[in-house]
């Protein structure tokens, strides 16, 4: 062991250690990480642990404390920052009246016609130089005069930089530490720290406060004790966001870049683009051989500013141009969302009449998206539209619906993606929560277009409703929650594959607790529960009843998977109480194993069948009631 560092400044308490313990990637050696966590864990809390203090990695005028106090006048007015907006923002260095000495950043908004995007005003601390194969936490010290709607974000650029952290409310005119914890360089090392004001509903006459942007070394991630996908096998991929790079392949076998593919961080400037951070996941991507879905060419939000300001006509090129660039920097991607959140009240795009405005369909300008990227991508790129609020919602199913079928029948659609973002699939303050059977039906319905589904982002939360909960009490509402939600997603068979949005912390709401692996790398019980899951090493004890609505009739389903290795589901319904026989046979007419045998109520029912112990081969299962009796095949592949 060593480089264990400890150090206090300005009465925050952190602790910064690195610690060497093993850069081998083979599962085979987990014993040598278990010794290792345990010589940690006694050192850490060992009363002769000792500290001393750590520089911070910072540049100049990182807390503002050599600019003189005054208006800025211009974007380069103080050492080492550049400061954006100035149409609509006011930046002012002050001195701070609680700490002599000290002086803060002052910005405030005065003149808000409505038009600001996101972008508009930002104020971007200049190169920071970090090291390769370290993890870092990047912190902002800001205050809030009053209560209002806008939010900061603090974002790190540059290469490998994508990671994004939206401001929590924070309580008027107290000093809240907003971080990114864990972040990882990539080879380049070199990255800005952008503050982003961002502001959905437009306020006016609001200030903020920053007293510093700092960078610190925190401790090394922690290995996975596996290094095989949790997916390595199926017929289904499990992927992620690239924000973590680091063991990311341990976990996941499909890659979705989060912000580094949206047409505003690439192209801030119109024809200047910086493609590196969507480079980096890509290459990534193709390294490991795992298939990279893009996301996303045209959306609502987090796209240029200035496009807004050109005529229909010079938009429709733009859009032309951007589509083209993409294909031919990376043409390899497997799948590529055209457009996301195009449902009314989703945010639409904003310059959606130069591409025809909803026209003779009422969907127009998404068609022509669509025809423009089928004429411009490869024939091996997948073409994917992606929505939120589809899950269990049969309004929002509906009307997706109507513009799937539109674009099949122009042959412009390839495959369909519902997000699975918490408030979807958990519910919210303003949402129902919808039922596993809710959330079947809409598969259903989508299945039957003919076309592969993804849920394309997937986070269930431990803490969805911002409950004051402990660590302990959100660890066990989000495995509660993922027993519930991700077998119905994982096993229907129109589902190709499952996305999980940031897996790692701090996401994209980090307050809603949704990451499945801890800061330090330990997994949280949901990830545990998902590996045995997936390796089928977790079933169904009996039949387990649902109890989501009242069915209309006896049905007994096909088993999923099948075929199956070892373990499959079979689903069946009651549409009244009864006595219940659910046996599996083999070919010859043994009996192989009674499921179920007792008397039940009307409702939905699943059992696990586990084929561990028997041979490859086909067999059969078969319900009886006292009124309904029916078979089906299945086959075991081993």
């Amino acid at each position: 062991m060593q480089n264990l560092l400890f150090f206090n400044q300005n009465g925050r308490n952190m602790k910064l250690s690195y610690i060497n313990l093993y850069k081998g990637h083979h599962s085979g050696r987990r014993w040598i990480y278990r010794f290792f966590y345990t010589i940690l864990i006694l050192f850490l809390f060992s009363p002769n642990t000792y500290s001393h203090e750590a520089e911070p990695v910072v540049n100049i005028n990182g807390d503002f404390s050599d600019a003189q106090p005054g208006v800025i006048s211009g974007s380069n007015d103080i050492t080492n920052w550049t400061f954006y907006g100035f149409d609509h923002v006011d930046y002012e260095i002050v001195e701070d009246s609680l700490n002599e000495g000290n002086n803060l950043l002052k910005v405030s908004f005065t003149d808000n016609d409505g038009s600001l995007d996101p972008w508009s005003a930002q104020a971007v601390h200049g190169n920071i130089q970090l090291e390769e194969e370290k993890r870092y936490r990047i912190s902002l010290r800001l205050k809030a005069e009053a209560e209002s709607t806008a939010r900061i974000q603090l974002h790190p650029q540059g290469l490998g930089a994508t990671e994004a952290l939206w401001a929590q409310p924070v309580t008027p005119g107290e000093w809240n530490v907003f971080e990114i914890s864990g972040f990882e360089p990539n080879a380049d090392g070199d990255i800005v720290a952008a503050v982003h004001f961002t502001h959905p509903d437009n306020p006016e006459n609001v200030i903020f406060y920053i007293d510093w942007i700092e960078v610190r070394e925190i401790n090394p991630l922690l290995p996975p004790l596996s290094n095989i996908p949790l997916a390595d096998g199926h017929d289904k991929f499990l992927g992620s966001t690239s924000s973590h790079l680091t063991y990311w392949d341990y976990y996941w076998n499909q890659l979705t870049p989060g912000n580094a593919g949206k047409w505003g961080s690439v192209e801030h400037e119109q024809g200047v683009r910086d493609w590196s951070a969507l480079d980096d996941k890509y290459n990534y991507s193709r390294r490991h051989g795992v298939p990279f879905r893009y996301h996303v060419l045209l959306w609502g939000s987090q796209q240029p500013g200035w496009i807004e300001e050109l005529t229909e006509e010079e938009q429709l090129e733009a859009i032309e141009d951007w589509f083209w660039a993409v294909a031919e920097r990376y043409p390899d991607i497997e799948y590529l969302e055209v457009l996301n959140e195009q449902l009314p009240g989703h945010g639409g795009l904003p310059y959606r009449d130069a591409l025809g405005g909803p026209g003779e369909t009422g969907w127009d300008w998404i068609i022509n998206a669509f025809q423009m990227a089928r004429d411009i991508f490869p024939e091996t790129t997948k073409l994917m539209i992606n929505d939120y609020g589809i899950l269990g919602n049969s309004t929002n199913t509906t009307r997706y619906l109507e513009i799937i079928g539109l674009l099949q029948e122009r042959d412009l659609i390839d495959g369909i993606g519902v997000q699975g973002h918490h408030f979807t699939v958990q519910g919210s303050p303003n949402n129902p929560r919808p039922t596993e059977r809710n959330i079947q039906q809409t598969l259903d319905r989508l299945g039957e277009t003919g076309l592969p589904v993804q849920v394309t982002e997937l986070d269930i939360g431990g803490n969805p409703m911002l409950e004051d909960l402990t660590e302990e009490e959100s660890d066990q509402r989000q495995l509660e929650e993922y027993q519930r939600i991700f077998p119905v997603l994982w096993e229907h068979p129109s589902v190709e594959g499952i996305t999980t949005w940031d897996y790692r912390p701090p996401g994209w709401r980090p307050q809603y607790e949704m990451h499945l692996v801890r800061e330090d790398g330990s997994e949280r019980p949901a990830m545990q529960w998902l590996r045995q899951y997936l390796a089928g090493e977790w079933t169904t004890t009996g039949a387990i009843s649902e109890n989501l609505d009242n069915p209309q009739k006896f049905q007994l389903s096909q088993n999923y998977p099948n075929p199956f290795n070892p373990s499959t589901v079979i689903r069946y319904e009651l549409s009244d109480h009864t006595h219940v026989s659910l046996r599996v046979y083999d070919t010859t007419g043994r009996l192989v194993t009674t499921l179920v045998n007792e008397a039940q109520s009307r409702g939905r029912y699943q059992a696990t069948f586990d084929g561990s112990n028997l041979s490859s081969g086909l067999y059969i299962y078969r319900l009886e009631t006292n009124s309904y009796n029916a078979s089906r095949k299945m086959m075991l592949v081993k």
